[in-house]
């Protein structure tokens, strides 16, 4: 099933929420967007949205999410309602709870420098690139993924 961004944003922040995290900024719910992205797209060979992340300043983002935003159509406070196909997706709660038990408690500058490590998907475009907003090719986000996600036998993150 595909999603779209702000559907998985939304579960994100709502996850956040229930895990006590109370440090979400837009820049923080970029960064966990693309990885529970990444993880999904390396564990399931499959994208779990159209969007590919855009190379920004501070990392990869999401230009749905950013618009959104800066328009004032999303907020980062408050509970919100999941969507029902969301709810009911075993494998990408799964997948966005492992996130955030992982990556939840760093702030968003740390994870800002967790995406521009030597190596990753942003600083590879980041050497290749001078304009931001470019998307980060999709080969690239796999073989930054398969070097960090660790399957178990049931293709759990």
């Amino acid at each position: 099933m595909s999603y779209n961004a702000l559907k998985i944003a939304n579960a994100i922040i709502e996850k956040c929420y229930k895990k006590e995290i109370n440090d979400i900024s837009i820049t923080k719910l970029h960064k966990l967007l693309y990885i529970v992205y990444g993880a999904y797209f390396y564990v399931n060979d499959n994208k779990l949205f159209d969007e590919l992340p855009a190379y920004f300043q501070y990392g990869p983002i999401f230009k749905s999410l950013q618009i959104a935003y800066k328009k004032h159509e999303f907020v980062l406070q408050g509970q919100r309602e999941i969507g029902a196909e969301v709810v009911n997706d075993n494998d990408l709660n799964i997948m966005i709870d492992k996130v955030l038990d992982t990556f939840g408690k760093y702030s968003a500058q740390q994870l800002s420098n967790w995406s521009h490590r030597d190596g990753s998907a942003w600083s590879k475009v980041d050497k290749m690139s001078d304009f931001w907003g470019v998307d980060i090719d999709e080969d690239l986000i796999k073989g930054e993924f398969a070097k960090i996600v660790t399957l178990t036998p049931d293709n759990e993150v």
